[in-house]
């Protein structure tokens, strides 16, 4: 079976599958960064912001599992996660970088 999906559609599942994480929110603009760890853990950090040079720090393993799902190569998926962290917490990204 073969199907056809819109760009926008797929933006949409994407966004739906980022939006599916609940996350703990560390930090601020007043300490410099904002730390988004998974809830449910001590330790796990998926994003890290820096507020002085709106730099997005994103974790290996959710851009690898991103590429995956998706179908798309990994600088895309910084894109894509990158529209959508500034999109949901309205903070302006300049860079993305994969990181462990």
């Amino acid at each position: 079976m073969k199907f056809i999906i819109t760009e926008s559609q797929v933006k949409n599942m994407m966004w739906n599958y980022l939006n599916s994480v609940d996350y703990v929110i560390l930090g601020g603009e007043h300490v410099g960064e904002l730390i988004l760890l998974r809830d449910g853990t001590k330790d796990y950090h998926d994003y890290i912001y820096k507020y002085d040079n709106e730099l997005l720090l994103v974790e290996t393993d959710l851009v690898l599992g991103f590429s995956g799902l998706f179908n798309v190569d990994e600088e895309e998926s910084l894109n894509y996660i990158g529209e959508w962290f500034e999109d949901k917490y309205g903070l302006e990204v300049r860079e993305i970088v994969n990181w462990t």
